[in-house]
């Protein structure tokens, strides 16, 4: 395994009802990397993301895992259930799951602090309290984010977390996923293409077979 590699994705293809969608497809994700996915719809861009979470498996290829367990994803915003009665710290917290703790652990001092420090980090401490129903698009966006942040993982995944926001809010998620990607490898999905030139430092588009 060459140094700093968490992801190789060799040779993969995958297609629904026979007709293909990503077609012998090789990309390496390194530890410092800040990766733009584009392409138009149907392209595969979120099929790619469901292969890397192992939600799909490949129908040919092979996609091997060197940071397994270290995967945070941040879904699209909806499939985000904003009905839930939940708070903002509650949904940081959820973060912290893992397949032997309840949705709601019981956190460790530590993991207390974690909590604290990205909701910090992400302008939400003021918020901790408020419910998910009640928060802006730009709000929710920086909730899910401290959730996909607050286990420190090694790779970042982003299903256009950008679909609703206004133009500030999206120059404020663009930002703090900057910061981001200086500590942990982030793979973003957005249609905008603007957006990704400007701050990613690698750009993959599909649909081009």
């Amino acid at each position: 395994m060459e140094k700093n590699k968490l992801v190789e994705i060799s040779d993969v293809s995958f297609s629904y009802n026979a007709s293909p969608l990503l077609q012998n497809l090789n990309i390496n994700i390194y530890n410092e990397d800040f990766i733009g996915v584009v392409g138009s719809n149907g392209s595969g861009k979120t099929t790619l993301v469901k292969l890397l979470i192992g939600e799909l498996s490949p129908q040919k290829g092979k996609i091997t895992r060197y940071c397994e367990g270290a995967i945070s994803y941040l879904p699209q915003y909806a499939a985000i259930d904003r009905r839930f009665p939940i708070s903002v710290r509650e949904v940081v917290e959820t973060g912290l799951v893992t397949s032997h703790t309840f949705w709601r652990p019981r956190l460790s001092p530590a993991e207390h602090d974690s909590v604290a420090s990205i909701m910090e980090r992400l302008g939400l401490t003021s918020l901790q309290t408020r419910t998910v129903a009640r928060l802006s698009g730009g709000e929710l966006q920086r909730t899910m984010l401290a959730r996909a942040l607050v286990s420190s993982p090694r790779l970042l995944l982003l299903d256009e977390p950008d679909t609703y926001l206004d133009s500030a809010s999206e120059k404020r998620l663009f930002e703090l996923l900057s910061d981001v990607a200086k500590e942990c490898a982030v793979l973003l999905v957005s249609h905008d293409a603007y957006a990704i030139s400007h701050y990613c430092n690698r750009i993959i588009t599909l649909g081009h077979h």
